[in-house]
């Protein structure tokens, strides 16, 4: 009845059972058929009566005997089997621990044979248990169940395996461990993450040498999906103090790996030696660094750029590689090059040269930093560079500062005027370029010619002096200028000559 199809059929035979409880547990062969039965309700029952009983020593010996044998006489085959072996196992794992714990290695060795891979499992399950300990078993057993082709077998040998003295898994197995750190199976990877775990943190040679090799794994192509990033956080998270004892060359060789990760790592051991290293690296190294697809060598090079503070400070091309940081492609970057600038850097930190550099940037916000900075640090004394090197920019934001400054620098003020005549005669002399930045000055020296005598001899030698090599298209701009100057200040010379128009009538 208990092994039925009929459920009320099977209900009643518990009841029976239930009543006459110490009756059946003392028949070993009706347990082992309870137990081994087909039906999941009485297998489930056979566990329930089990944790609610004792058995004596000699009883329990016998009946995991009977169960054994009928499990090694099972057809790989057969229908829902595996499920069936899985619930036996359960049951003796649970009620039969001690027992179990001293079965015979050749009965072990029978269900690590069998065919059905939940058999096999059930073997490991009892070896991984069992009062010999791992140095005692053979090497060759350890080899097959880590080798075996199913998968729950490969992780119980590996746990197996990380139950030898961790003195033999250093001096002795240190290869394999590496073997199966970088094996294509996840699995594997993932069984002796928590051994090396271990083994690291006790012995911090042991995690230096394995750091090592596992680097030389991410330098080169992955053979199989999920490797180098398994390799990475065993790398980051599993193996301790490594880092320090890393040098930089190593570190370099993983930021400009092919592998994302690689690059990720060695971004992460660049921080970890920032302190040290940082003064090594040149400063458009470190720019580099912090322009990096990868955002842990970014933060590196930001470190970096941080350590070397004072080494910009002191030196203007240190400087002017420095800036290029503005012209990073990664927002958090440019955000970090921002807020340092603004809020680290002084005035006697910018130089004219500096800060024209990075108006001279491509970026629309870069520029606007250049222009506030020189609007904050402005040096009269270097006017006339700002003029000319804004007025050569192809931006139209850059040309109107220019026109903007030139007005602020220079309106009303006929001796700065005539200090920028070389800047003018610059602008007028350019030949099919910079129109915008030639109209703006006309119409500068248009109107300061009309402020004073003194403004308008200024404008007439700039004028005077460009008349000849003026192309045709500005003539017409500088014609009208100097008839306003002839008629306001008739007796400042021109190189114009104003005839009266004579009417002729017919």
């Amino acid at each position: 009845m208990i092994n039925c199809l009929v459920p009320a059929a099977r209900q009643q035979a518990y009841r029976w059972i239930e009543a006459q409880r110490q009756l059946f547990l003392n028949d070993t062969n009706f347990l082992a058929s309870l137990i081994t039965s087909r039906q999941e309700e009485t297998r489930q029952f056979a566990g329930r009566l089990l944790s609610s009983s004792i058995l004596n020593d000699d009883t329990a010996k016998v009946l995991i005997g009977q169960i054994i044998v009928q499990v090694l006489t099972f057809n790989p085959e057969a229908e829902g089997i595996a499920k069936v072996v899985d619930d036996i196992a359960d049951i003796l794992l649970t009620s039969f621990s001690p027992q179990l714990r001293k079965l015979g290695m050749g009965v072990i060795l029978d269900l690590l044979r069998h065919p059905l891979p939940e058999v096999q499992k059930l073997g490991a399950r009892i070896l991984l248990n069992h009062e010999t300990p791992a140095a005692e078993l053979p090497p060759e057993l350890i080899e097959s169940l880590i080798e075996s082709p199913y998968q729950q077998v490969r992780g119980i040998g590996i746990r197996i395996f990380g139950q030898l003295p961790d003195e033999i898994l250093i001096n002795s197995q240190q290869l394999v461990i590496l073997a199966m750190a970088v094996n294509s199976e996840e699995d594997i990877r993932n069984a002796i993450k928590p051994i090396i775990a271990r083994l690291a943190a006790g012995n911090s040679e042991f995690a230096l040498e394995l750091a090592l090799d596992l680097i030389e794994f991410l330098l080169v192509p992955e053979k199989a999906e999920g490797v180098h990033s398994y390799l990475l956080g065993l790398l980051r998270d599993d193996l301790p103090g490594w880092m320090k004892n890393i040098d930089k060359e190593t570190a370099m060789r993983l930021c400009v790996a092919k592998s994302n990760y690689a690059k990720e790592l060695g971004g992460l051991i660049l921080q970890e030696n920032c302190r040290d290293w940082a003064e090594e690296f040149e400063t458009i190294k470190i720019v580099k660094l912090a322009s990096n697809e990868i955002l842990a060598v970014r933060e590196a090079g930001r470190q970096m750029f941080s350590e070397n503070i004072e080494r910009f400070r002191s030196n203007t091309q240190e400087m002017l590689a420095a800036v290029r940081i503005l012209e990073s492609k990664w927002d958090d970057s440019r955000e970090f090059a921002w807020n340092l600038f603004n809020e680290t850097f002084t005035e006697e930190d910018w130089s004219p040269e500096v800060m024209v550099s990075i108006c001279d940037s491509v970026r629309d916000e870069v520029r606007q930093l250049g222009r506030e900075l020189v609007t904050r640090y402005f040096e009269e004394s270097y006017g006339q560079d700002y003029l000319l090197k804004f007025s050569e920019h192809p931006s139209g934001d850059m040309q109107m500062f220019a026109t903007n400054f030139l007005e602020n620098y220079a309106a009303d003020n006929p001796q700065r005027l005539r200090e920028l005549m070389p800047y003018f005669v610059s602008v007028l002399s350019r030949v099919n370029r910079g129109g915008v930045a030639k109209r703006r000055v006309f119409s500068f020296l248009d109107k300061e010619a009309e402020k004073s005598e003194e403004a308008a001899r200024v404008v007439a030698e700039i004028l005077t002096r460009q008349s000849v090599t003026i192309a045709v298209g500005d003539k017409a701009n500088a014609i009208r200028t100097m008839l306003k100057i002839n008629r306001s200040f008739p007796e400042i010379s021109l190189p114009i000559q104003v005839k009266p128009v004579l009417e002729v009538r017919s």
